[in-house]
């Protein structure tokens, strides 16, 4: 049902507008969508309302310097049978509504091959009627890419640590502790009916402990940790509980946790005795079923090395596990418990202000049980000694069941004020000993392309990646804040210098880096001769100031700030004057930046006119058309022969990148207003 147009100038043009009713928009590619033709519908400027009429559509940004905004689409339907109406009128109902993908085609072979010239999804089907008789009635089609409704939404996306741990096979339970201020009860984020949570302050008094009517600490109030939403700030003995359902966790198992201001936590300022104290410092109690000698395995932060070593608030604390046959938590240790490692263990690069990845794996293989702690910096940094943490461990012989956990407190006892916990995470069998280290480290190190292709998985949006990822200071993403969707995909544009459009498919289209390098410094995809008469107005020669940079500040996130200027070069700061500008990136490290810097400076001390749009009309000129449905965003249009009717322009050929475009259809013209900068500015 596709028609045809400009058949007044040239044959085998065709164009088709398509909607899938009904689709399912959960389907990211589109794949299993219905397209209807409705082309028929679609006033083209060949009927009596035809003044006005025709589609209309908008893809990219109006300059380099801007963001890509949404792609539009705009044309008017023939309404007479209802078709477009809201409500049951309609033959189309239920689906005549927002959201609903649309797309239009161009063909110029006559339809053998189609070129997509819009996709995205209905924002409104506007009704009308025509002044004379009030009977011909027409609706407004405007339809917008996926930009459109990202940008709508102000809720921060899942945090990476609580998506990748929703998404893991092996969780026998998980609790995120990302819970809101007021909470009461903890919200279970993986786990089975049986699993269940109690929040509850301790106190001591000469009759023993008890519990008191007050929170076990601020919840929402720790936000150190990027890869998470701001979880719990403990209280001293305040008290979280966990137990597990009548499904026990088998032969392995581990119990992981999310540790803040660990060597921040009040000092233990008085010796203890023969003992350790362990009322004292012990964030994490795993208990398991009745076993030969184990029932209770503390996790505890200390000073030293030996039990006799007061508790001390300085790098190189140790943390250890405490093993014991009394899990009733009403007495000190006594000769029948089992201390392992004289109740500590040193472990290496515990730093104070540093936030750990903690947990305890057991492992049951006959009637031994195989213990390890381990603990992992999650943000590391190898220039101060903070990296990967070693881990430890031991066996007891003799032990039934000590896989088996119950029951699991975290924060008990004292001394653990400041504390900051969260993303307790019971796995059964235990995984590799780094295993969900990405979402720990909130995807530190992942390439650009990945984060961005990632991202747009979990959120059920399709995207597109032309080019490579690329290497250096580019190419490589900083850990992953808790933002919105469009700021985070924004902030992968920003660090790898790509170019993020939609409007061109079912999603987003990313150009990378290296893609935009290469379409700068190779063969033009169109190439307008204006001794042909291939340009029309508006075509603007400028000479002034607008993309001007000779001084660049990049500052990482949460890193280093670099300043670069060109000082005595054509376009340096002691020649014309400083132009400076401010660039925020999200890059893996600090490495570089400068490099970032110069890159920024080198395009934006170009001499030479600027070239804000071209336009032509492809009625008048068929023979571009197919070069121009080859055309992208960042494609690179060469003007040749510009002395034709420039006279006093400087000879030679005008590269020059598209940075967006509109163009008008109807059934006799197709007139096309592209954007853009110099292709120069990417030739460095």
């Amino acid at each position: 049902m596709s028609r045809p147009f400009l058949t007044t100038t040239t044959t085998g043009k065709r164009i088709a507008v398509e909607i899938a009713w009904g689709a399912d928009l959960s389907d990211t590619d589109g794949s299993g969508w219905t397209w209807t033709d409705i082309t028929d519908d679609v006033i083209l400027g060949d009927t009596d309302l035809g003044e006005g009429a025709g589609i209309a559509i908008t893809i990219g940004r109006a300059d380099f310097a801007s963001e890509t905004q949404p792609a539009e689409l705009t044309c008017t339907l023939d309404n007479r049978d209802a078709s477009y109406s809201l409500g049951s009128v309609s033959p189309n109902y239920p689906n005549v509504k927002r959201g609903v993908p649309v797309r239009v085609r161009i063909s110029a072979d006559n339809g053998a091959t189609w070129k997509t010239r819009f996709q995205g999804n209905a924002t409104g089907f506007t009704p009308n009627w025509d002044a004379e008789t009030g009977r011909w009635a027409t609706v407004t089609l405007t339809a917008s890419g996926g930009l459109r409704r990202m940008a709508q939404g102000t809720q921060p996306v899942m945090s990476a640590l609580r998506r990748g741990l929703m998404s893991d096979p092996t969780i026998r339970a998980y609790w995120p502790l990302e819970d809101e201020k007021e909470t009461t009860v903890l919200e279970l984020g993986k786990g089975q009916s049986g699993d269940r949570a109690r929040v509850q302050q301790r106190v001591r008094s000469e009759d023993g402990w008890a519990e008191a009517a007050v929170p076990p600490g601020v919840f929402a109030s720790y936000d150190n940790v990027p890869s998470s939403a701001p979880m719990i700030t403990m209280s001293d003995m305040g008290t979280l509980i966990f137990e597990l359902g009548s499904d026990t966790t088998g032969s392995s198992v581990e119990v992981s946790l999310i540790v803040g201001n660990l060597l921040g936590i009040t000092p233990y300022q008085t010796l203890p005795q023969n003992y350790y104290d362990w009322y004292s410092g012990c964030f994490l109690s795993v208990i398991t079923e009745d076993g030969s000698k184990v029932e209770r395995w503390d996790v505890f932060a200390g000073g030293g090395h030996n039990s006799q070593e007061s508790y001390t608030n300085k790098p190189g604390n140790t943390m250890g596990v405490w093993c014991s046959s009394d899990w009733t938590q009403k007495a000190a240790p006594t000769s029948d418990s089992y201390h392992v490692f004289r109740s500590r263990f040193r472990m290496l690069n515990l730093f104070e202000g540093v936030d750990y990845h903690i947990g305890l794996r057991l492992t049951q293989s006959g009637s031994t049980t195989s213990w390890t702690v381990f603990a992992n910096p999650i943000v590391p940094n190898p220039a101060e000694g903070v990296d990967r943490a070693s881990f430890s461990g031991d066996s007891i012989s003799s032990n039934s069941n000590g896989a088996r956990v119950t029951q699991v407190r975290v924060g008990m006892w004292r001394l653990l004020g400041g504390l900051g916990v969260g993303h307790l995470v019971i796995r059964s069998p235990a995984p590799s000993m780094w295993y969900g280290e990405q979402w720990v480290r909130a995807h530190l190190g992942e390439q650009v392309t990945a984060r961005l292709a990632r991202l747009c998985a979990e959120n059920d949006m399709g995207i597109t990646i032309v080019g490579s990822n690329g290497t250096g200071v580019t190419a490589t993403m900083g850990q992953q804040h808790r933002e919105t969707l469009l700021a985070l995909l924004r902030e992968c544009e920003i660090t790898g210098q790509g170019y993020l459009f939609d409007g061109l498919g079912p999603g987003l289209t990313y150009i990378t880096r290296p893609q935009r390098v290469a379409n700068a410094t190779g063969a033009a995809a169109l190439t307008l001769d204006a001794s042909q008469g291939h340009l029309m107005e508006p075509f603007a020669v400028l000479d002034d100031e607008s993309e001007t940079v000779n001084e660049c500040t990049v500052s990482r996130k949460g890193g280093a700030t670099v300043t670069y200027a060109d000082t005595d070069g054509p376009m340096g700061t002691k020649t014309i004057g400083t132009y400076s500008t401010s660039v925020t990136v999200n890059c893996a490290s600090d490495d570089n930046l400068i490099e970032y810097a110069q890159m920024v400076v080198e395009r934006g001390a170009l001499e030479g006119y600027r070239y804000p749009a071209v336009s032509f009309a492809l009625e008048m000129h068929p023979e571009l058309i197919p070069s121009w449905l080859n055309c992208l965003p960042q494609s690179k249009i060469n003007v040749t022969n510009i002395q034709a009717i420039r006279r006093q322009h400087p000879a030679g050929t005008i590269g020059l990148m598209i940075e967006g475009w509109t163009e008008e259809i109807t059934a006799f013209t197709w007139r096309v207003t592209a954007n853009t900068t110099r292709a120069a500015r990417w030739a460095i």
